[in-house]
C-alpha cells in the first residue's frame, strides 16, 4: 500500500501492525507496545492483530489517552490529509 498523500477516506477498512507503524512512522515494537496498553483496539477473533482505519482515527484524535469506546464518534473527515514526509 503506498501511503504518500493518503487521505482519510482513502484508509483501508482494516489495517495490520506494519501499516499502523507506516502511517505513524513508529516502529512495528511501539505499534504492539500501544495495542498492549488498550490505547489502539485491534479486531477481536483473529489470529494476527488487525486495526480497523476507525481505531486508528480515533486513537489518532485522543492524543494518545485511552477514549471512552461508547463516545466515539470521530468525524474522519475533520482529520485531514496524511502526508508521508
Amino acid at each position: 500500500m503506498d501511503l504518500k498523500n493518503l487521505t482519510v477516506e482513502q484508509l483501508p477498512v482494516v489495517l495490520t501492525i506494519y501499516e499502523i507503524s507506516k502511517i505513524m512512522k513508529v516502529d512495528v515494537k511501539t505499534v504492539l507496545e500501544l495495542i498492549e496498553l488498550n490505547k489502539i483496539e485491534t479486531i477481536k477473533g483473529i489470529e494476527k492483530p488487525r486495526i480497523t482505519s476507525l481505531s486508528l482515527i480515533n486513537f489518532l484524535c485522543s492524543n494518545g489517552d485511552n477514549y471512552d469506546k461508547t463516545l466515539a464518534t470521530t468525524d474522519i473527515t475533520s482529520v485531514g490529509l496524511i502526508q508521508e514526509v
